[in-house]
């Protein structure tokens, strides 16, 4: 989730779904799902690949990620999406296979239906706790097993929260619009061991806590609706009403899905990468898309290549004190219609930072959030810095001083006691970090650790103990300052009781 430079979350009147009206018989029919596509490989050969994101790939393989085939039919005008999943994933220890449902969110009232469950091809029953879903499997077996299901849930309209704090039931992640109608989770996504499981989503800002694997979605929508996603399209069908489209992608985590019609598109290249801005008619997408192959290759020089072969901007309505949303292949920008200046470009930036911390190099947001902002809000600096010609310092943009009080801001998204705390440690005082750092050891040396940070970890995960001792041991002639920066600005150690 992205904010501009200084900019911390504030208690505002946020945008968010809110109780819908009593269904119809229409509304509450059922829609036959697509067929299900093939469950995809992981495929050094897939289109949706750069050829950087090929060299990560053969670096890592992958050999044990999820692999997702999904099926919906989704009613713009209603909300309802009606889908199915057939996912493979590594066996567990310990019984149960879990899910992350957002949709299961009391506050959405989506009336979340999860059917016709099976593992390893035979009927079983999910224990569904609001936005964790759990499939008990066999511990013995093949190291991995295969899971089916069937979903349905109809997604609320926008609203605004009245003050209420940033949450994922008011960030509007999942919510109908006048111009884009947004996805986001939409679907059953594994959670692999360890990652926090939280059922309630308790915390502010992220959730993502996902594994790279390959996901192939068949999406059926009316006539005239675009369906932008975070993958390529593979197939494009269309039949009396209907349109159905084929996304398809390697190395992605999720895969959101922006759905909207009278969408306008442009692209720009950025190197081998095609970047795609989509919007309505009052924004400008060419200088959008532009600008964001622009802040790409940028972002490419200092860590290393984009993994994907295309990227999204879409323009969409979140809450108004959120300026952005990153999905693996695609971020999502509000306010993309007033133009874009200086602070919608911070924003874009931010964002697409997202796309080497967090999508490429995964990290879970809910116990480790300060590890993927802090570094997309240096890395949208350090863009800013060259944008603006304003030299190598990023303080030059006065985002970064000195933390007037210092606190503890590793610690999980649930530790925090207001959503200005949140802003203020991950947004503020943790990326500090970096641009002291960058003053103390040199801006190159920093760029660089970060840079065989990504090499290492590409396709993988990272926690924040593991970043800071990686970091550490990139300067041996300076660890200990890099230890001693890392504890006033992130925290000791066991600092939040972890």
């Amino acid at each position: 989730m992205g904010k501009a430079a200084r900019v911390v979350l504030a208690v505002a009147l946020l945008g968010v779904v809110s109780l819908p009206a009593r269904a119809s018989a229409a509304d509450t029919r059922v829609a036959q799902p697509p067929n299900l596509p093939a469950l995809p490989a992981v495929d050094l050969g897939s289109p949706s690949l750069s050829p950087g994101g090929r060299e990560y790939l053969r670096g890592v393989g992958l050999d044990h990620a999820p692999r997702y085939a999904l099926s919906a039919t989704i009613d713009p005008d209603t909300g309802r999406v009606d889908g199915r999943m057939r996912a493979r994933v590594p066996r567990p220890e310990h019984g149960d296979v879990p899910f992350r449902m957002l949709a299961g969110l009391p506050a959405f009232h989506t009336g979340l239906e999860i059917s016709g469950v099976v593992a390893d091809g035979k009927g079983a029953h999910a224990d569904v706790d609001r936005t964790l879903v759990r499939v008990p499997v066999k511990r013995t077996g093949a190291g991995s097993v295969e899971i089916g299901m069937r979903f349905s849930y109809r997604v609320p309209r926008g609203r605004t929260t009245r003050g209420r704090p940033l949450t994922q039931a008011t960030i509007a992640l999942l919510s109908r619009h006048s111009d884009v109608d947004q996805f986001g989770h939409w679907f059953p996504v594994w959670l692999p061991p360890g990652a926090e499981t939280d059922a309630g989503l308790s915390g502010f800002g992220d959730i993502g806590n996902f594994a790279a694997g390959a996901i192939t979605a068949r999406v059926r929508v009316p006539t005239g609706y675009d369906v932008v996603t975070g993958g390529v399209t593979v197939d494009r069908q269309e039949s009396t009403g209907q349109t159905t489209v084929t996304e398809s992608g390697v190395g992605l985590r999720d895969l959101s899905l922006a759905i909207g019609r009278g969408l306008h598109s442009a692209s720009a290249p950025s190197g081998d990468v095609t970047v795609r801005a989509t919007g309505r008619a009052n924004v400008d997408v060419d200088a959008v898309a532009r600008g964001g192959a622009a802040d790409l290759q940028k972002l490419a020089d200092l860590y290393g290549p984009y993994p994907w072969s295309e990227l999204e901007i879409v323009s969409v309505s979140l809450a108004p004190d959120v300026g952005g949303m990153e999905w693996p292949g695609a971020i999502w920008i509000s306010g993309l219609e007033e133009g874009t200046g200086d602070a919608g470009n911070l924003t874009v930036e931010h964002e697409l930072a997202h796309q080497w911390w967090h999508a490429l190099v995964g990290n879970d947001s809910i116990r480790y959030p300060v590890v993927d902002e802090p570094l997309a809000q240096y890395s949208m600096c350090l863009v800013a810095d060259r944008q603006s010609d304003l030299g190598a310092e990023c303080g030059g943009l006065g985002g970064f001083g000195d933390p007037a009080v210092q606190d503890c801001a590793d610690r999980p998204t649930t530790a925090f006691t207001s959503e200005s705390e949140y802003g203020l440690l991950i947004y503020d005082q943790a990326p500090g970090f970096y641009d002291t750092l960058a003053r103390a050891v040199g801006q190159d040396a920093t760029v660089a650790a970060l840079r065989d940070v990504v090499t290492r970890h590409a396709f993988g995960t990272v926690t924040s103990e593991g970043l800071r001792d990686e970091l550490a041991a990139s300067v041996p002639g300076q660890a200990d300052t890099v230890r001693e920066l890392w504890d006033r600005y992130i925290g000791a150690p066991g600092c939040a009781g972890r």
